[in-house]
């Protein structure tokens, strides 16, 4: 009996313990995206630039020609200004302290829920985020040759496959989600009127969907081809489930705004994606991922043939 009540007096605190992360993590987000970021720009928009307009009308209201060519030339030059010391810096950090944080996350939500996920991918995600366009031939190309090169000397790597096998997905499932993400901005050029808006929500709707409910299918072992298949066959769930963080985040103009409304609000989809259970069972599926799966299939090809090249290479100088 003792032990039972040790045991879950353990739980209890383990569980509280997560809980605590998490809160921890999603007032740090806000903080950061919200009160930090979006603040600091809407107070440069709308307090900081009229004051200082207000001040040079004030200072050459006698020749409202001087005072018009005098703004002309400060405005662009503040805006820059605070553009390249402020916030660019400060986007780039929180694209990386928000990968950290949406990871953490995640994975303590699911381990507060489901337990050990069965994959560990914190890190290649974030890798794979940060430096995304570089790591896809590159490591791709390393890995194939240090396996060439393994192989030769000492036969079949006993590691190396499965961590390739989750940084491929890791890399994979980013690059359907860039490709998606360009499909969607050409649907909204359709000159077709309120069409080409629709399908660009749809798309996005999706792929926020993705975005949410990948971390728990991760952990769960979901390889890429399952987890579309499963949205595009129950699209009409998830088209629901996405849909308020998609029209939050095109209300602003700004890709800077919007960016920084999607990180206040998206740690609240994750917990949610973590502890829903979509509704299944639609008759038609929606096959919108299949275009940019068929071409990222493509462009891994070539990266393969690339790796192939690389890899004869090493095999007849070694």
């Amino acid at each position: 009996m003792r032990t039972k009540w040790c045991a879950r007096a353990a739980r209890v605190r383990y569980n509280l313990k997560s809980e605590s992360k998490v809160l921890t993590r999603v007032l740090q987000s806000c903080i950061l995206n919200g009160f930090i970021f979006l603040l600091s720009i809407l107070v440069f928009e709308y307090v900081f630039l009229p004051a200082v307009r207000y001040l040079v009308l004030a200072v050459f209201g006698h020749d409202p020609g001087v005072a018009h060519n005098v703004w002309g030339w400060m405005q662009p030059f503040l805006s820059m200004t605070f553009r390249m010391i402020w916030v660019l810096p400060l986007f780039l950090l929180s694209k990386l302290v928000n990968a950290l944080w949406f990871q953490d996350i995640a994975d303590s939500a699911y381990r507060h829920r489901r337990g050990r996920p069965q994959f560990m991918s914190s890190v290649s995600k974030i890798i794979a985020d940060s430096l995304f366009s570089l790591l896809v031939q590159a490591l791709f190309l390393v890995q194939d040759i240090a396996d060439s090169a393994y192989r030769h000397r000492r036969g079949r790597p006993q590691f190396m496959s499965s961590v390739s096998k989750i940084i491929a997905d890791s890399l994979f499932s980013l690059l359907v989600q860039a490709l998606f993400l360009v499909q969607s901005m050409l649907v909204s050029m359709l000159p077709i009127t309120y069409i080409g808006e629709l399908l660009c929500l749809v798309h996005m709707c999706l792929l926020y969907s993705l975005y949410s409910f990948e971390y728990k299918w991760f952990n769960m072992g979901w390889e890429l081809h399952k987890r579309l298949t499963f949205i595009e066959t129950n699209w009409p769930y998830f088209l629901g489930f996405g849909l308020p963080l998609a029209i939050l985040t095109q209300i602003p103009h700004s890709y800077i705004i919007s960016g920084c409304v999607f990180s206040i609000f998206f740690p609240v989809f994750i917990l949610s994606g973590n502890e829903a259970t979509p509704v299944i069972g639609s008759e038609y599926p929606l096959r919108l991922f299949s275009p940019v799966v068929a071409i990222s299939n493509g462009m891994f090809r070539f990266v393969r043939n690339t790796a192939e090249v690389e890899r004869t290479v090493v095999d007849r100088n070694s």
